[in-house]
Parts: C-alpha cells; sequence; structure tokens
C-alpha cells in the first residue's frame, strides 16, 4: 500500500496537494509502529539462526528450519484468518461502553484459540517423527535428519497454543493503540528467548533453541493476560473454565486414542512414504471424528465457529 502510494504521488504529486498532511504523518508513524512490533514477534527464527550457525551445526539449523515451518503451517491458516477476521469487531467494541462486549469476544477468542490449536498441538506432539517423514524424508533427508527434526518440532508443539493465543491478543494492543507497550512486551519476550536460548543450548543443542522459543511464548501470553486485564480492562471473567475443563478433557482422551491406535498400527520407516502418509490421514480422521464427535457431545460452542469460520473462509475465495 505505501509503495503503491508513492509511486502514485511521482506520477501524479498534484492528487496528494489537497490530503490533510497532519493524518497523513499519524498513518505513517502507525504503519512503522506496526512494522516494527511484527519484526520483533517475528524475529525468534532469525535468533534461532543466528546460535544456531554460531554454536551448532548445519544440519541442526536446517532442522530448525524445517521444524519451524510445519509448525506455522497451521497458525499461518487458522490463527491468522482469526486474528483477521476478528480485528474489526475487536476495533468496534475498543471503546467505552463496550467492555463487556469485548471481554466476551476476548474469551470466545481464546477458547476457540484452545479449542482449535489445542488438537493441533496433540496431534503433532504424538506423530511429530511421522509428519517430519511424510513431508521431508527424500533425497538427502536421511533418518538422522529426521531425528534432528522431530525434536525442535515437539517442543514447539508445546508452546503453540499460547503462541496462538498471544497473535490474538496483539491484536486488541492494536485496536487500543497500545502498540508502544506491546513493543516492550515484545521486546522483553525475545531477550528472554535470548537468554533461555543460550542457557538450554548447552545441554540440549537445537532442542533447547525450540524448547526456549515455546517458553518464551509461555511467557508473553502470561504477560499479556495480566497486562490486558490491568492496563485496558480486558480480562477473561467470561472464559467459562467449565467449557475450558470440556475441551482439555475432550483432548486427553483423543489423545489416549491416538497412543492406542499408534502402538497397534506403528510406523514402519523401512516402509514407503505413502503407506506412512495414508497411516498418518486415517489416524488424523480417526482422532478428529472422535474430537469433533465429543465437541457436539458436550455442545461446546466452539464446534459452530469453527464450522462458520470455514465457511466463511470458503465462499469469500469464491
Amino acid at each position: 500500500m505505501i509503495n503503491g502510494s508513492f509511486a502514485f504521488y511521482l506520477v501524479n504529486p498534484r492528487v496528494f496537494l489537497g490530503i490533510d498532511i497532519p493524518i497523513v504523518g499519524k498513518l505513517i508513524k502507525a504503519v512503522l509502529a506496526v512494522a516494527v512490533v511484527e519484526c520483533i514477534a517475528l524475529s525468534f527464527p532469525v535468533v534461532d539462526r543466528y546460535l544456531a550457525a554460531a554454536y551448532l551445526g548445519e544440519g541442526q539449523i536446517a532442522a530448525l528450519r524445517y521444524a519451524t515451518f510445519l509448525i506455522h503451517l497451521p497458525t499461518g491458516i487458522f490463527v491468522v484468518s482469526l486474528a483477521m477476521a476478528s480485528f474489526p469487531w475487536i476495533t468496534d467494541l475498543a471503546v467505552p461502553g463496550y467492555v463487556e462486549k469485548l471481554q466476551k469476544l476476548y474469551s470466545d477468542n481464546v477458547r476457540l484459540v484452545v479449542f482449535t490449536m489445542g488438537f493441533v498441538a496433540v496431534g503433532v506432539s504424538i506423530f511429530a517423527g511421522d509428519l517430519v517423514r511424510v513431508a521431508f524424508q527424500r533425497g538427502a533427508f536421511d533418518t538422522q535428519s529426521l531425528a534432528l527434526t522431530t525434536g525442535p518440532l515437539i517442543f514447539f508443539a508445546l508452546g503453540v497454543v499460547f503462541y496462538s493465543i498471544y497473535m490474538i491478543q496483539m491484536r486488541f494492543y492494536y485496536a487500543h493503540s497500545a502498540r508502544v507497550r506491546l513493543g516492550v512486551i515484545l521486546t522483553g519476550m525475545l531477550a528472554v528467548k535470548i537468554v533461555l536460548s543460550l542457557i538450554l543450548m548447552g545441554p540440549m543443542e537445537h532442542n533447547g533453541l525450540a524448547l526456549a522459543t515455546s517458553l518464551a511464548w509461555m511467557g508473553g501470553c502470561l504477560i499479556m493476560t495480566l497486562d490486558l486485564r490491568k492496563t485496558l480492562g480486558v480480562s477473561l471473567k467470561n472464559l467459562s473454565f467449565s467449557i475450558v475443563l470440556k475441551i482439555v478433557f475432550s483432548l486427553l482422551l483423543t489423545a489416549l486414542l491416538w497412543i492406542a491406535l499408534s502402538r497397534l498400527w506403528p510406523d514402519d520407516h523401512a516402509g514407503s512414504l505413502l503407506m506412512s502418509f495414508v497411516r498418518v490421514v486415517l489416524l488424523g480422521v480417526a482422532g478428529m471424528i472422535l474430537y469433533v464427535g465429543l465437541a457436539a457431545t458436550f455442545k461446546l460452542p466452539e464446534l459452530q465457529q469453527v464450522v462458520s469460520l470455514i465457511r466463511s473462509k470458503l465462499t469469500s475465495e469464491k
């Protein structure tokens, strides 16, 4: 948008003579502030690559890159879509007199993230090796590369729910124009990430970098939760812990099913990739059927929200 506006200005500058310059200045400052904040939020993989290049080997750098790619596939598909769809509502309700509705929207979004990304986290943790093998094991990607990539993916899965929640929380800071405060929190998270990486990298090598990332995600999510309640008056009082407990119980039963099925049908690493793919798909579908069935039995509102989100996504792409 900025590049296009600047190019249009060079071609026909007279069109811009009637624009309110102070408003344009505020817009540019806001865009730059958001860009800086987003760069800080996305700098964790850069830190991992730098530290891995300085202290570890090339294979571990590649393993971190592959694991990062896999864990961000579901967040890019679902969490980003949810954040974009919710942001106009958050902005409209971020005014005095709509605090209750804003808190309900906040709680609904957090529960929805726990419902969807909790399922992803459990599945990735249990089938990490299978997912890596199906996605990458061909050519020079051998069994050693498989083992190197599986570890970080499991540690990333431990924190992906917290990462997804704080991605939603960031939109509440944007809606309240609290970009500086958000930048300070994200900078603190980055500092914690670097310190933990240096501590954990010794005993755990590249797995320590992944664990440090997940711990920083958890810490950032907790800090934003407390800070949103204290400074912006947005809390999780409408979270409904009974629903959260039902979600956790459903995730536990799904995990037990997956573990049992994995033992009944173990993956043959010497077999074909096609059979590994079929196995992962069938076991994943079995877990999804159980999870959706439990959600329907418990009448979880998040199930209907997911269906509505998928419908709106498909409708917008037509």
